[in-house]
């Protein structure tokens, strides 16, 4: 049960991760902010906001 438990949290973060980079994504599209700024933000890494926005752009 606690198993259950942990996977539930864990998918739940990796969600939210996931959510975090779309937000910044998003924000350095519309031109609020620069993919420097958006990591600092977001405090992600400037890499992951920008392999992020070259993968979705191949799904395309």
């Amino acid at each position: 049960m606690t198993d259950l438990l942990y996977e539930k949290q864990g998918a739940y973060l990796q969600g939210k991760g996931d959510g975090i980079l779309e937000s910044a994504q998003l924000m350095i599209d519309a031109g609020i902010l620069t993919p420097e700024k958006a990591a600092e933000l977001f405090k992600v890494r400037k890499e992951d906001i920008l392999s992020k926005k070259k993968s979705s752009n191949l799904a395309k």
